[in-house]
């Protein structure tokens, strides 16, 4: 393909169907969201269907807090489902589930039973599987402290949680399936 015909050509938006969507430059592959989708659905968790030919959306109705974190933290990268995420390192988490035709949400809210104005916001969530992804890409000390309050109120609900941090990254499809794997063995 001629790079004239990559600048100019529009592809059909998975989720309205318009024919909006721009080449990923990465891949020279198109996106599978539009710019409006992905600006219009930035406040709700989109998720990918399993049968891998439509999008859905979670709502959290009206109390819909992503919209507070997505505005407090900017979040630069577009992932090749349209997903917009943090870190180079959350581009590679949210590309391996989606090549793999793994339904997932970026950053859903988990609230806390017994403590209303409490809640996590997990990087990744597996619905089918109940698994919670967390990428801990940062080392100082408020950061570990963090990380360890999460791991502690995901183990007081009775979570699943991946754990990931930066070494994983190299190998990040052994890593997402072996615990997938180890979740199927267990059941």
């Amino acid at each position: 393909m001629k790079e004239q015909d990559l600048e100019t050509k529009k592809y059909q938006c998975q989720y309205c169907g318009r024919y909006e969507c721009e080449i990923n430059p990465n891949t020279d592959k198109p996106y599978h969201l539009c710019y409006d989708c992905n600006v219009l659905l930035k406040n709700k968790i989109i998720a990918y269907c399993e049968t891998g030919k439509h999008y859905y959306t979670i709502d959290f109705g009206e109390n819909n807090i992503q919209h507070d974190i997505r505005k407090k933290w900017n979040t630069p990268y577009r992932c090749l489902d349209g997903h917009y995420v943090r870190s180079k390192a959350e581009v590679i988490i949210d590309d391996c589930l989606y090549n793999h035709n793994i339904v997932h949400c970026y950053e859903k809210a988990i609230f806390i039973p017994n403590h209303p104005n409490k809640m996590l916001i997990c990087d990744f969530y597996i619905p089918n599987r109940d698994l919670y992804v967390e990428y801990w890409g940062m080392d100082n000390e408020d950061y570990s402290a963090r990380r360890d309050e999460k791991m502690e109120l995901y183990s007081s609900m009775g979570k699943r949680v991946l754990s990931l941090e930066d070494n994983d990254i190299k190998n990040i499809e052994d890593v997402i399936f072996r615990e997938l794997n180890a979740d199927r063995r267990s059941k």
